[in-house]
């Protein structure tokens, strides 16, 4: 089966990618807690409407 889209070969998703890179980087550099950084990412997947799975991922959603 072929794919009938394939992001990762888009230009605009590796520039996504690279700052969404960065933004983990400065989350990482602030010298904060582990259990404060990741606090960080779950707030801000909040506020981004991501939904966390139980592997860790993330999924773009609506909540409640």
């Amino acid at each position: 089966m072929n794919a009938r889209l394939n992001v990762l070969g888009s230009p605009a998703t590796a520039t996504i990618l690279k700052h969404l890179m960065a933004a983990g980087q400065a989350v990482s550099d602030t010298g904060l807690s582990s259990t404060t950084q990741e606090l960080v990412k779950i707030r801000a997947g909040q506020i981004n409407r991501c939904v966390q799975q139980p592997a860790g991922d993330y999924q773009v959603g609506r909540f409640g």
